[in-house]
């Protein structure tokens, strides 16, 4: 019989904060500009995530399995090392996406948001999910970085902010926009390490295409940037805006472990820096008392003005 912790390590929880920041990133902005904010609705909001996240690793799992990019040297050998079968990975996403598929329908009744709008942003969500290695197969068509930079920021900031004030607005995205930079430097760093194994599987990724010297680069432009942004919003917005400078350290290290090469490591401990920076961003947006592009003086208006 396979054991609960079998299942758990197939979904990568390791790579949830990826999902998880964003949503609390959303669920602050929204609190902050209207004053609004349902613990219920943020919990259902979280495990629609999470569950199309997980559902979304575990295609990947499979499609890496049956293309033959998953080897014994590779990262993830839950199919590889027989841990579960394929049937298992299969029922297991499939019941993963159902959940997620529920928690929208709660999120369509009892959050104030459009449920058209939803249904949109959510639906995009799920074939992404599901087309990164599947269908389409972004992923072997150097297309993975973009799904990156969009759904792991972007897109899940706005679902959040939406479930919690009622209404759509664009203007959370740029202060999504760290967090995508550092889920991207997760993914990048992944492929820079795989770049091998991609290859004898005629895989196309960012890194291949641009080679471990440029590789390099943009793995510090990915990691860096951030800081930059955080830097200059806390000088001219409101300076609890630099706290998560306090993990620039940690990025530092993290630049020298890719330079030297020793990229074995480098992704798990990306996702725990793009953790620890995303909360403390949080924290900071929190406590601020401005923000870019994000003040709303009337609650009852459904319009955002700008600076």
């Amino acid at each position: 019989m396979t054991s609960i912790a079998t299942y758990v390590s197939a979904v990568r929880p390791q790579m949830f904060p990826l999902s998880l920041i964003p949503v609390l990133l959303g669920a602050v902005l929204g609190y902050k500009c209207c004053g609004q904010f349902n613990l219920g609705l943020f919990f259902i909001t979280v495990i629609s995530i999470m569950s199309i996240h997980a559902a979304g690793n575990l295609v990947n799992t499979y499609y890496d399995y049956m293309k033959g990019v998953d080897t014994k040297s590779s990262d993830d050998r839950t199919l590889v090392d027989n841990m579960l079968k394929p049937e298992q990975v299969v029922n297991l996403s499939s019941y993963l996406y159902a959940l997620g598929i529920f928690c929208v329908l709660l999120l369509m009744i009892f959050s104030k948001a459009h449920g058209a709008q939803l249904v949109i942003i959510y639906f995009g969500g799920f074939l992404v999910s599901f087309s990164y290695t599947g269908g389409l197969g972004l992923k072997y068509h150097a297309l993975g970085d973009a799904v990156f930079i969009v759904v792991f920021g972007p897109l899940v900031v706005l679902v959040s902010f939406m479930v919690q004030i009622g209404m759509f607005s664009p203007l959370p995205l740029v202060l999504s926009i760290p967090l995508a930079f550092l889920s991207e430097a997760v993914f990048h760093s992944n492929n820079t390490r795989d770049m091998e194994a991609d290859k004898k599987a005629k895989i196309r990724t960012l890194a291949i295409l641009v080679g471990k010297e440029i590789s390099y680069f943009l793995y510090a432009l990915f990691i860096f940037t951030p800081y930059m942004i955080f830097i200059a919003w806390g000088v001219n917005y409101s300076l609890p805006l630099l706290l998560p400078v306090l993990t620039l350290p940690g990025a530092l290290q993290l630049e020298r472990q890719f330079r030297a090469g020793k990229l074995y490591e480098n992704p798990a401990d990306t996702a725990r820096l793009s953790l620890t920076t995303g909360v403390l961003f949080a924290v900071g947006c929190l406590l601020s008392t401005d923000m870019p592009l994000l003040r709303i003086r009337d609650i009852n208006s459904n319009e955002i003005p700008l600076d």
